[in-house]
């Protein structure tokens, strides 16, 4: 609502009122970086609904989620507050967030959970190659 606000009110030219709405979305980057994460691990639930549970498919939607939810974190801790203070003119300090504890876990979590599967996918596929 920030960034819309930014961009329809205010009496300065579009081009500044477009740079203030670009602002007010750096701090939404890491978020919409995580909904990426989980939009993966939506794709891995669609295809173990279809049946597909020791396959390649889920296997790698499952690691690649892990993958951009490490993504996201390091927009959460790095990139966020260095665009933030870029964009005031402040110097940057880096700091990490206690919040950013939980979305460590859950990434680490589940790139571990997408390697097993991806090696379980691998000995089910060499399985059926023997039999």
């Amino acid at each position: 609502i920030p960034a819309g606000a930014a961009l329809v009110c205010g009496e300065a030219a579009f081009a500044d009122r477009l740079i203030s709405a670009l602002v007010a979305l750096i701090p939404a980057l890491p978020l919409a970086i995580f909904f990426l994460s989980v939009f993966r691990l939506r794709q891995a639930l669609d295809h173990y609904s279809d049946g597909e549970f020791f396959s390649a498919k889920p296997a790698r939607h499952i690691a690649g989620a892990g993958i951009t939810a490490a993504l996201a974190l390091v927009a959460a801790a790095v990139v966020a507050p260095a665009l933030q203070a870029w964009s005031e003119g402040t110097p940057y300090s880096f700091a990490i967030d206690p919040v950013l504890a939980p979305m460590l876990a859950f990434a680490l979590f589940v790139m571990i959970v997408g390697r097993i599967l991806q090696a379980a996918a691998a000995i089910k596929a060499e399985n059926d190659q023997i039999i």
